[in-house]
C-alpha cells in the first residue's frame, strides 16, 4: 500500500469513527448528515435505520441510553443501524418530524422499506430488538407513516430562526412552536409572522449588496 492509499485509509476510518458517539455504536445525527446517511426520504439504500429522537432534559432518554448503547453493538452485525439526534441541536430535521411522528421524547422511529415505523411498546431489550428484527411489519396502520419530504432551503431557515426572541401577546416567544401555538386560531397572523421573519433575514443577508460600494465623488475638470 502506497502512501497516497495508505492516507486515503486512514482518513475514511476517522470519517466512520467520527460519526459515532464516543465508545458507542449509536450513529450521532444532526441536520447536515441526517437524510445523507439515512436516506430516509431518498430510496432508503443505506439499509435499516432505528433512530432516537431525545432531549438532553429528558430523563427517560437518560435511562434509555446504555441499553440503546447496547442494542446498537448487537444489531450492528445485522445491518440494522441505531443511531440518535439531540432536537434541542439540531431544529431543522426536528421540525420535519414534529408535525406527525414526534409528540414526545425519546422518540423511536424504524426507517425501512421507504416507510417510518413508529416503536409504541416497553422500551426493553426484548421488545426493542423483535421490533427491530421485524416485528415493526406488525405494528398498526397509525404506527405506519410516510417518510415526510427532505426539509426545503425556506423551512430550514424557518426553523434555524425558532430562536429569535418575538414579543407577541404581553410574552417574548421564540420558538416555532411556541409561534404556531398563540397564532393556532389565526393562520393568517402564523404566516405573516414567517413571512416578517423570511423578509427580516433575506434583508440581513442583502444588506451588503443594498449598500453597494461607496461612490465616488465625480473628478474634477480642469
Amino acid at each position: 500500500m502506497n502512501r497516497s492509499s495508505a492516507l486515503i485509509f486512514i482518513l475514511g476510518l476517522c470519517a466512520t469513527v467520527s460519526a459515532y458517539s464516543e465508545d458507542s455504536r449509536v450513529v450521532i445525527l444532526t441536520d447536515d448528515n441526517f437524510e445523507h446517511d439515512t436516506q430516509a426520504a431518498t430510496g432508503q439504500t443505506s439499509g435499516i435505520w432505528f433512530v432516537k429522537f431525545w432531549a438532553p432534559w429528558c430523563g427517560h432518554c437518560k435511562r434509555l441510553a446504555p441499553l440503546w448503547d447496547e442494542l446498537a453493538e448487537e444489531l450492528l452485525e445485522e445491518g440494522i443501524i441505531l443511531a440518535q439526534l439531540d432536537i434541542t441541536q439540531h431544529p431543522v430535521t426536528y421540525s420535519r418530524f414534529s408535525d406527525e411522528a414526534v409528540k414526545g421524547f425519546p422518540t423511536l422511529l424504524l426507517f425501512a422499506e421507504r416507510k417510518m415505523f413508529k416503536f409504541k411498546g416497553a422500551r426493553d431489550k426484548e421488545n426493542l430488538l423483535a421490533f427491530a428484527r421485524g416485528e415493526y411489519r406488525k405494528v398498526p396502520e397509525e404506527q405506519i407513516m410516510e417518510v415526510p419530504a427532505e426539509v426545503t432551503a425556506f423551512q430550514k431557515m424557518l426553523a434555524q430562526a425558532g430562536n429569535i426572541p418575538v414579543w407577541f401577546n404581553n410574552k417574548v416567544v421564540g420558538l416555532k412552536d411556541d409561534w404556531d401555538k398563540y397564532t393556532e386560531d389565526s393562520p393568517p397572523l402564523r404566516y405573516a409572522g414567517y413571512g416578517g421573519v423570511f423578509f427580516l433575514l433575506t434583508a440581513l443577508a442583502c444588506w451588503p449588496l443594498l449598500i453597494g460600494a461607496p461612490t465616488q465623488p465625480p473628478s474634477k475638470r480642469d
